[in-house]
């Protein structure tokens, strides 16, 4: 899928594939705090990584961009 240039996908299940096909099967998520999350993007990847035990998922969120 990795064509250098950016791919538009306009439903949260082709955007989990493609998360998968480029970094693999395990996967870390980090949500800033405050930012807007794509939580509809985040659902999916829980949801797929609860249905598939190949995958492993550890979303990070609360995290600060400004140091502590």
């Amino acid at each position: 899928m990795s064509t250098g240039r950016p791919v538009v996908l306009r439903d949260a299940e082709p955007c989990v594939d493609a998360i998968i096909e480029r970094v693999g099967r395990e996967l870390v998520v980090g949500a800033p705090l405050g930012l807007g999350k794509a939580t509809h993007i985040l659902n999916a990847l829980y949801h797929r990584a609860v249905a598939d035990p190949s995958l492993t998922l550890r979303i990070v969120t609360g995290l600060s961009l400004s140091r502590p």
